[in-house]
């Protein structure tokens, strides 16, 4: 692998992992890949490509969180429900407590 392809490759991972452990280990390990096969071909384009546009969708993520919302009063009411059986004729709690 020639020095161009080192620094290129170091440059991508600097800019998607950053000046990390993490990014000298996967440097390390992509070196050790190309150091062991006979022949490899780095493709480089000298082109910048823009990334999509992300526009979301309002209506699914409004569904999204309607459904959120409903599954989680249903949960707060069984929860509820369940918690009805530790529960006294007075409305305390049926656990061990000290009081005064």
């Amino acid at each position: 692998m020639s020095r161009d392809d080192y620094e290129a490759i170091k440059g991508i991972i600097n800019h998607i992992i950053g000046d990390t452990q993490q990014g000298h280990v996967l440097l390390k390990a992509i070196k050790g890949y190309f150091s062991q096969k006979e022949s490899v071909r780095v493709v480089r384009y000298e082109r910048t490509i823009k990334a999509p546009n992300f526009t979301p969708n309002n209506n699914i993520i409004n569904k999204i969180d309607k459904e959120a919302n409903e599954a989680m009063e249903k949960y707060t009411k069984k929860l509820a429900k369940e918690n009805e059986k530790f529960r006294n004729k007075y409305g305390k709690a049926k656990t061990c407590s000290v009081n005064s």
